[in-house]
């Protein structure tokens, strides 16, 4: 992966000094996974937890804050589905593109990722619902 930090009036969000973090690289067109309200999705199913609750308190950097999380693994990532607060919701995969913004894993779980969308990207034209998936867990990254 090829680090790609662009200035801050390229990203979809404002973002602080010093964010995305300098670690973050630039996804070479691999698939993700992301929960959304509905199919098809809206532009508010890809706005930071900042930008949807601004006067929110998060336990995390207001870095993360402002990114969006995204799965490697579908399995993963179904497994929310199972989480009240996300019973209703719909998986949808993403091929990220270069262009899309830049990723980083930022803790344990291997498949989770936080990932700095930029303006000139929509993630709505790459969107295409899964409707079959396994929640077994899985310990594995998928390259394919």
């Amino acid at each position: 992966m090829i680090n790609s930090i662009q200035p801050t009036s390229d990203w979809a969000e404002e973002l602080p000094p010093n964010c995305p973090p300098e670690t973050a690289v630039a996804p070479p067109y691999e698939i993700f996974y992301r929960l959304v309200k509905q199919f098809p999705p809206t532009p508010e199913d890809f706005y930071s937890h900042r930008k949807l609750y601004p006067q929110k308190t998060f336990h995390t950097t207001e870095c993360r804050a402002r990114s969006l999380s995204v799965f490697s693994s579908l399995e993963e990532c179904a497994k929310l589905l199972k989480l009240p607060l996300h019973k209703q919701k719909k998986l949808v995969q993403l091929i990220l593109p270069p262009e899309s913004g830049v990723i980083l894993h930022p803790g344990t779980q291997l498949s989770h990722y936080s990932w700095w969308q930029t303006a000139k990207y929509n993630p709505l034209l790459d969107c295409q619902e899964v409707t079959h998936y396994a929640t077994t867990p899985t310990t594995s990254r998928n390259l394919d």
